[in-house]
């Protein structure tokens, strides 16, 4: 064997993924590190998973992790949460490379908004050209993103036999007589899906396909079938309900057609399998509205023109999208990544600019509220080699920076993600100093969150809004939530913001009941950062 290499696992898919990565890495050992506190995963999940697997806790990577020779540090997502940010920083500390692997088409299926490979981690294999640049235009180092395909495909490519599907069919308790369209559900609140998204796609799929097609519906796997049920009496009482947690590749056997908001993986899934797909328009962009427009519906008739559409033209039609996203074949985006992933962990390859990424780490440690840990991050860079001003950066993690710091820090950390970061970390102290807002601190907090998954800037949100009220800039503070509510009308946290804000201007006992909400939710946020540790 030439070593260990560790894999971080968030869910079951994960440790599917984890799977099939091992198959082109036989030479080496791979080991699980999931969170201990994971709510996908436990020793009873990761059991039947071959190798060793081991918990750890953000406060608490057990030393048994990086034992045998660990040559590399695979992570399945980059999210800015406490985990991955530990394991992160210890493998950087420990000079072990970190490679991310792409679990889906981020930047084609995200109208061009990065999830979940923020953190620096030295290298991100990405599925695409196009994924590498979306990231790269998102601010991130070009130099970090490699293109080697999509690895994580392990089903058929093209049709399924007639007999298969009928059987599927079967097992599904759909009527092997009919063809089935299949339409599977972002989770609810999740990628601009909304109560009035959902419901328009119900609607439309179930008001406009042809009658002679029956409709299965599955949930995404984290959402219980009773959360699905209200959505269907309502919209599509005539459909299937299949349970979330169906493997997909099970559903797609049974389907003779797929539809889709055009935002999820599994529309390329079915495209390899030959599966036809129909995009369900809810206002977002897909790559289908660049691509294959012509099976983009936003009308019930719209859904019909586009069934008898691609019966006439076949698969053939979804070829220039699959060579734009799927540019590699599974087998052969599989092999390479591996290779790539064994040249790294051999040549411990680490990032070229590693002053850099670790003032990127210690960002996102103190908007995490790791102050101390940022702190300790920030005594590795060498402030000869990096732009950023590295003492007003320390005074911002301890919260007593001056207007002339955070002015600095501005123009040198520039925009995307790490502007966002920055005025997070500006907010807090002003709150916790009781400051009153500039009318620049007003301005400079307009258009904030990003529209880049809004809700990891949630606290940040409340905190900044009830500041403002606090302060006596009530016209202020109800624009702020006004606008936010509007940017974002899928969230439903920043609806409970914005009615918060009326029942806390609304008199002394509005006030009292909501301070007593915000303190309770510090309180459960000190309390779960305790547990961790």
């Amino acid at each position: 064997m030439n070593g260990v290499i560790v894999y971080y696992a968030v869910s079951p898919v994960h440790l599917r993924n984890t799977q099939l990565i091992a198959a082109g890495l036989e030479e080496w050992t791979l080991r699980i590190a999931y969170e201990r506190d994971s709510p996908w995963l436990n020793a009873e999940a990761v059991a039947g998973v071959p190798g060793d697997a081991l918990a750890f806790s953000p406060s608490h990577i057990p030393e048994p992790l990086w034992e045998g020779s660990v040559k590399a540090v695979l992570f399945s997502t980059l999210q800015p949460r406490s985990g991955p940010v530990a394991l992160l920083a210890e493998a950087i500390r420990r000079g072990i490379p970190t490679v991310a692997l792409e679990e889906s088409n981020q930047i084609a299926l995200n109208q061009g908004a990065i999830n979940n490979y923020l953190l620096p981690a030295d290298r991100v294999l990405v599925a695409s050209e196009h994924e590498r640049r979306g990231m790269i235009d998102s601010g991130l180092p070009a130099e970090r993103f490699e293109v080697t395909g999509w690895p994580f495909y392990s089903g058929r490519t093209g049709k399924v036999s007639p007999e298969h599907k009928t059987r599927q069919k079967e097992i599904l308790g759909l009527d092997p007589k009919r063809p089935v369209a299949a339409l599977t559900l972002t989770g609810l609140y999740n990628a601009g899906s909304g109560e009035a998204s959902r419901k328009r796609e119900l609607t439309l799929a179930a008001q406009g396909l042809p009658e002679d097609y029956q409709l299965a519906v599955k949930p995404h796997p984290t959402e219980p079938l009773k959360m699905l049920a209200p959505f269907l009496e309502e919209c599509a009482p005539a459909s299937v309900a299949i349970e979330g947690m169906v493997p997909i590749e099970e559903l797609l056997d049974a389907s003779d057609l797929l539809l889709n908001r055009g935002a999820s993986q599994v529309c390329f899934e079915a495209l390899l399998q030959d599966v036809p797909v129909v995009v369900l328009d809810t206002g977002i962009e897909t790559p289908f509205h660049h691509l294959a427009r012509e099976v983009v519906v936003g009308t019930e008739q719209e859904l019909r023109d586009a069934v008898r559409y691609f019966g006439d033209v076949g698969m053939t039609y979804y070829k220039p999208l699959l060579e734009a996203h799927l540019p590699l074949a599974p087998e052969s985006a599989r092999a390479l990544t591996c290779d790539r992933i064994e040249a790294i962990a051999v040549s411990g390859l680490r990032d070229a600019q590693q002053c850099l990424q670790a003032l990127d780490l210690a960002l996102f440690q103190a908007w995490l509220g790791e102050g101390r840990r940022a702190l300790e991050t920030l005594q590795d860079v060498d402030a000869h080699v990096v732009d950023i001003p590295l003492e007003p950066f320390a005074r911002l993690i301890g919260r007593r920076a001056s207007r002339q710091d955070l002015a600095q820090l501005q123009e040198d950390m520039g925009s995307g993600f790490r502007l966002h970061l920055l005025k997070s970390l500006w907010v807090r102290q002003l709150v916790m100093w009781g400051e009153r807002p500039s009318v620049w601190d007003v301005r400079w907090l307009d258009g904030f969150p990003p529209s880049n998954n809004p809700v990891w800037y949630l606290a940040t949100v409340r905190e900044w809004a009830f500041h403002l009220a606090r302060s006596g800039q009530v016209t202020e503070a109800t624009d702020f939530v006004e606008k936010v509510h509007e940017a974002h009308p899928f969230v439903p946290e920043f609806a409970k913001v914005k009615n918060d804000m009326g029942v806390y201007l609304s008199g002394w006992r509005g006030r009292l009941v909501v301070s007593g909400r915000n303190r309770l939710v510090t309180l459960l946020k000190r309390w779960h950062r305790t547990l961790q540790r």
